[in-house]
């Protein structure tokens, strides 16, 4: 095979592997629109949205309206003013002298201690993978239903993990419950992370090493 057919080759398995992504992404943001959960945290943004423009918006009026107020200045009648009578000096008084039998002690001040300001540093940035691999995760919703068939209610629960990037491998998971009640089994807990471990995840390639580094996220998933 010739230079030129072997890059024809690698130009056309690139053409179709980017062909499969774009369809894998249409499925899951399609899978993602159908979901409840997506649906009500959308909703739940929205409304945030809503009330954060309002706010902006009162805070604008006030501002306007205090600039707009002019505050009035009472006129002076510049009349004669009268002159009131001279007063009399009162002669100054004699000053004790001090007394030699008694010293002054040292004077002694107290400072009242002042909290100290504490810093804490911004938030580290989210990296640029995440938005789909949240999208990805909630494609999984239906295998993890299968996870809670027989549950008395319904729970929620914090999955935290390590995200490999540029291999799409997770791991280092921990399960936190949310609501009372909501324990799982070692038989639930197997198949959650069974569900969010396999198949891995296609999140691109970084050429960042900052980027292809693990990152650790947390997501929360209701069931």
């Amino acid at each position: 095979m010739t230079g030129r057919e072997l890059r024809q080759q690698l130009r056309a398995q690139r053409q179709a592997l980017r062909t499969v992504m774009k369809d894998l992404r249409q499925k899951a943001r399609a899978q993602l629109d159908a979901n409840p959960l997506v649906q009500r945290a959308r909703r739940r943004r929205k409304i945030g949205r809503a009330v954060g423009l309002a706010a902006i918006a009162v805070l604008l009026l006030l501002l306007r309206c205090e600039c707009s107020t002019v505050p009035q200045i009472a006129e002076v009648d510049a009349g004669p003013v009268p002159l009131a009578p001279p007063v009399p000096k009162p002669s100054p008084a004699k000053k004790p002298g001090p007394d030699k039998k008694s010293k002054p002690g040292p004077m002694e001040a107290k400072l009242s201690p002042q909290p100290r300001g504490r810093y804490e540093p911004p938030p580290p940035a989210a990296p640029p993978w995440l938005e789909e691999f949240r999208l990805q995760v909630a494609a999984r919703s239906p295998r993890l239903a299968q996870c809670f068939e027989g549950a008395d209610r319904p729970g929620a629960l914090r999955w935290s993990t390590a995200v490999n990037a540029q291999s799409g491998k997770v791991s280092g998971h921990e399960l936190e419950p949310l609501r009372k009640g909501a324990s799982l089994d070692q038989k639930q807990r197997e198949c959650v992370l069974g569900v969010l471990s396999e198949p891995k995840y296609l999140l691109g390639t970084w050429d960042d090493d900052d980027q292809a580094a693990p990152r650790r996220v947390s997501i929360v998933i209701e069931f």
